[in-house]
Parts: C-alpha cells; structure tokens; sequence
C-alpha cells in the first residue's frame, strides 16, 4: 500500500514536504524543551522529548526523518525549498547532539559506514560525482560538529564525574533489563510469554538490581532491544518472521548493487538502503517499536526503497488472493475497533489521574468504569485501572469493594510490588491476617527495598505480641523513615529484650 504511494515524483515531493513540516512543529517543540534546561548535561536531556514522551525516541524519530530532508533538499530545485530543508539538517544535527542518544549515535555510524562501503565497492569511478560529494560532506561534517560542540562546552569538567555515574547507571539498568528479558526468552523460546506482556512479565523474578524500579517506582515498558522484545513476547517464531522480512529486503537491495549499471537513481537507493540498515542498528539498542510513528515512517522508508529500485514481490490484494484480501480487510476493521475502545480508554485514563491527584475518590471510580473495556485494562505504565479503583475504594472505606479491585488487578499484574503491598493491606483490613501476610512477603520478594511491605508486616506480627519478628522486622527496613522510628519506640515499650 505504502509502495504505491509514491507512484511519481510529484507526489514523493508532497511526502517530503510532509515530513519536513512535521519536522519542523517537533524540532520548534523540542528546542524550547532544551531552551529551558538548566544545562547541558546527559540528566537534563531527558527533559527533551518533543512529542515522542522519551529523548531516545525522539532522537530515533529524527534520525528516521533524516534520509527524506535529505533526498527533500536533492529533489527540490527551487532555493526556498532548499533553504527549509537545509535549515532542518542543520537543526536535526544540532538535535543528535543535544540528546545525546547513544544507540542514533550508533545508527549514524552504520549508515554512514555502509553509505561509503557501497560507495567505494560499486561507484570508485564516479567518486567526484556532485550528488557523492554533496552527501559526503553533509555526513562529515555533521559528525565534526558533533564533536566541536562536545568539545566546547564550558561545563565539561566538573560534568565528567556526574555523567560517567549516570552512564554506568544506565548501562546497569539496560543490562538487568535484558538479563530479565533473557530468563523470559530462556522460559518461553518457542511461543514468547504474548504480545503486549513483557511489561508484566519481565518482573516476575522480582525487580532486585534495577535503582529505578525499587526506589523511584520507575515502571519499564521494553527492554532497550527491539529484536530481544520480539523475541521475548512472540517467540522464535515471530523473531525469524521479522528478520526474514529485513533479509528479503537486504539482499534484494543489494543485489540490485550487483547486477545493475549505475544510474542516476542510485545515490537515492543508496542514502534509503544506509539509513534502512542504520534504523535496524538502532533497534538493536534502543526501543523505536514502542511508537506507530516510527514503524509507520520505517516502512514508507521501505516502501520508497522498493520502489526506487524497482524490486517487485507478489501482490497480496489483487483478486488471485482473495481469501488473503479478505482476512487484511477483517483484521484492519478489527484493529481499528480496538483502537477506537483504546483511545476511549486513555482518554478517562488521563481524567483519573488527575481525579487521582485532587482526591476526587468518587469521580476516579466513575471515570475507572468508563475507561475499562475488554481492549483496555491496563493503563501505558502496565498498572491495571482496577489497582487505582482499588485504591479510591479503599480510600473511601469501601473494603469489599476494595478486595475485589485488587484481587482483579493482581490477576492482570501479579507482579507488581504495589498491586501485592495493596491486596495484602485489603486482607489484612478484611481479617484474613495469613493471606496478608503472604502478600506482603510476595512484595518483599519482588522488591527487597520496599520497606512499607515490612512496616506492615510489622503491624501483623506486634498485633500476634510475635516481638521477635517484629524486631528482625526492623533491622532489615533499608531506610530509618519516621514510621520505623515509631514502630521502634513502641517495640521498646513492650519490655521486648533483644537477643
């Protein structure tokens, strides 16, 4: 479908010019983010998102951008057109920088080294080309800026010590995320643990080693490598699908190289196929899957790739495939109507937090039913809406009501440390001491550094006059809050003697 998209010249200028002006609301929006950091540091960085909700997808957007500005500013003759599209490389160079983005850094690299490669192998004699050197030089002297501008920063040195201890918590916290993504993928090769469920699943042997998770109540949606979270939720099945898809096209491409004589068109192949090839570099460190703007960008990346080097495959939607037509059209009505039920869902999803905020218990409960549907039930940050109907009923002493919602939510979550912590206090609430108690030290098992899961065990075990647990309790809380300081005094009180 993308393919015929671009069935002339005219009409790939129009989807250049598209995407430059989409460029431009993003970069507009993005250099005001940075125009109010307090510094150029790595930390700050990721206060600039655009509209992409994360500076490594932004910085992924852009770099998916990149290959279209560039044939925009070659296709074009008029020097108004030129001028934009220039002015947005220049912006989109200044913007790597800026992001700092690691895994784009990478991406660039690639593509620029498989740009010169092809260049070298197929083209030595045309090396003075005007289109070669234009291009060259635009990829030179981008990466020197780069440079130059690392380089001058007057902060850099009192910056080094912050931002290399910021790499290495990065660095720790991508490497336990992929550890975890290997013990699902080393449980479930063959058929994954489903699509959609990493985001649950990946914590299932507790969330010990990742800063983020234990203290900041960090959430984690993927892993930072597309072809690892592929593997992981669909198995090994769904893994050689997709690379399968990314050789065809490959070595498509590359055999158009091999066989054919030089043509005007081959530096446009030739800048699609770098940037192709870079794209999936990025997507072996970083996470563009988790955003439709980029896969939707990728394949027409694809689309004009194919169409530019006039590679052909068999086409599904004429009437010789009928059957397969057929189950396309069923499969989009389908998507579309889950999509319909999901925007709803976000929709009173963004209500309930703020209802959430401002207390309003009743409203968040109302706004909760709403948002529910059997497409909808957990919210971006993988937390069920009945954890948070949970929380408002038990708020307003519903505690039935309360029980049911977090017996539900730890259905849909059973490894979340707040959903257990929740469902233990209901049972406590409800009598049912035993439960709560196994709920509690389930909390502690999927994050040792959740003391409140502790000081409420220590409320159960002082209520048993149980002073021994009650004291062992308190030596293991990792931090001296008030409250362990009250449950102190009052464990003193009790005339306990500690051996």
């Amino acid at each position: 479908f993308l393919k015929s998209i671009f069935k002339s010249e005219n009409i790939e200028k129009w989807v250049f010019r598209s995407i430059l002006f989409s460029n431009i609301i993003i970069l507009i929006v993005s250099l005001f983010q940075f125009s109010e950091l307090p510094s150029l540091s790595v930390y700050d960085a990721y206060g600039i998102n655009g509209i992409q909700g994360h500076k490594n997808l932004l910085a992924s957007f852009v770099f998916l951008c990149l290959p279209f500005i560039l044939l925009g500013f070659l296709s074009h003759q008029h020097n108004v057109w030129k001028t934009l599209f220039l002015l947005v490389l220049f912006l989109e160079t200044c913007m790597f920088f800026i992001l700092k983005t690691r895994a784009v850094y990478v991406g660039l690299s690639v593509s620029i080294l498989c740009f010169f490669v092809i260049s070298l192998k197929w083209y030595r004699n045309h090396l003075k080309s005007f289109p070669f050197l234009k291009i060259s030089a635009f990829l030179i002297l981008s990466f020197l800026f780069i440079a130059m501008l690392n380089f001058m920063k007057s902060d850099i040195t009192p910056g080094i010590k912050s931002e290399v201890e910021l790499r290495k918590g990065s660095n720790n916290e991508r490497i336990q995320l992929l550890l975890k993504t290997k013990d699902l993928i080393e449980s479930n090769s063959l058929k994954g643990v489903g699509a959609g469920n990493w985001q649950i699943e990946f914590a299932s042997n507790g969330i010990g080693g990742i800063e983020n998770a234990e203290t900041q109540n960090t959430t984690f949606q993927r892993p930072h490598n597309d072809f690892l979270w592929i593997w992981a939720e669909t198995g090994i099945i769904g893994l050689i699908l997709i690379l399968t898809f990314y050789t065809i096209i490959a070595v498509s491409v590359i055999r158009y190289f091999l066989q054919k004589s030089e043509t005007s068109k081959d530096i446009k192949i030739l800048i699609l196929f770098s940037a192709f090839i870079g794209f999936l570099s990025v997507s072996f460190f970083d996470f563009p899957k988790e955003r439709i703007e980029h896969y939707l960008l990728f394949m027409a990346l694809i689309a004009l790739l194919l169409k530019t080097a006039d590679i052909k495959f068999e086409n599904l939607l004429t009437d010789k495939y009928f059957i397969v037509r057929t189950v396309i059209i069923i499969l989009l009505i389908f998507n579309t109507l889950i999509g319909y039920y999901r925007t709803i869902g976000e929709t009173y999803t963004k209500k309930m937090y703020v209802n959430r905020v401002q207390n309003h218990w009743p409203l968040l409960i109302k706004n909760c039913d709403k948002a529910k549907s059997i497409f909808y039930t957990l919210d971006p940050t993988s937390i069920p809406l009945d954890w948070y109907r949970g929380v408002a009923n038990f708020t307003l002493s519903n505690n039935n009501e309360a029980l049911k919602d977090f017996a539900s939510a730890y259905k849909l979550n059973p490894f979340n440390f707040h959903i257990l912590n929740n469902l233990a206090s209901a049972y406590e609430t409800s009598g049912n001491h035993e439960l709560a108690k196994r709920y509690y030290f389930e909390a502690l098992r999927m994050n040792p550094e959740f003391d409140e899961a502790r000081l409420n065990l220590f409320v159960i075990f002082y209520n048993e006059k149980s002073f021994k647990n009650c004291w062992d309790i308190l030596k293991s809380c990792k931090q001296n809050s008030k409250r362990k300081l009250l449950y102190l005094q009052l464990l003193n009180k009790s005339n306990y003697v500690k051996n």
